[in-house]
């Protein structure tokens, strides 16, 4: 038998062999590619599940104190666009001496106001009545925003004002405005209108 004949038997199955490592290092590469398409898929489900939570936007807030007492206002956001609902609430702390203490006010006596410095005013009114309202020390009294206040009927902005407190929901015009919130009660019933807690918030509608 030739060397050449020798040469060509040893030969076929070295073929036979490159051809299987072909074919796995093929098969491999496929593996490797449907897992990272897998991965990629879990990934973008995991960003949809609703029990992932977005982070939370840090709350807009001030802080006064008076007399005893603590008062914040807040807003859930400095800047809005046109048509955001703005959410705006207070609370009220008494922490000085005592388990509790008697305060008197007309109605009500956490007093929220908003002003563009300029066309827009939202006056809060209170209720020209005496009553007299018991805070237990340490306790967090929570008060939502509530629109109060009123416009004459000959005045140009009228429709405007009719539709604004009509509606429930806060919506202010693109402007910078200075929500105002004043502590209406006193610790006398002689004078129900001088806590001095007046706390004072920036807010922005962008267009």
């Amino acid at each position: 038998m030739s060397m050449n004949h020798l040469t060509g038997i040893r030969l076929a199955p070295t073929c036979k062999n490159l051809q299987k490592q072909t074919e796995m290092k093929k098969l491999f590469l496929s593996c490797l590619v449907l897992a990272l398409c897998l991965s990629g898929c879990t990934v973008s489900i995991s960003a949809l599940d609703p029990e992932v939570s977005a982070p939370e936007q840090p709350v807009n807030s001030v802080n006064c104190a008076q007399n005893g007492f603590e008062m914040n206002l807040y807003s859930d956001k400095s800047v809005y666009k046109a048509m955001d609902i703005i959410n705006i609430w207070a609370t009220l702390q008494y922490v000085s001496d005592g388990d509790e203490i008697t305060i008197w006010h007309g109605d009500p006596y956490m007093v929220f106001s908003i002003t563009d410095g300029k066309d827009f005013n939202m006056d809060g009114m209170v209720e020209d009545i005496l009553t007299s309202t018991v805070l237990e020390k340490d306790k967090l009294y929570h008060f939502d925003f509530h629109k109060s206040g009123g416009w004459s009927a000959d005045d140009p902005n009228a429709d405007f004002w009719d539709r604004f407190y009509q509606e429930k929901d806060l919506r202010l015009p693109v402007g910078e405005y200075t929500v105002t919130l004043r502590g209406a009660f006193s610790l006398s019933m002689d004078t129900w209108d001088n806590s001095g807690l007046v706390c004072e918030l920036a807010i922005k509608v962008m267009g």
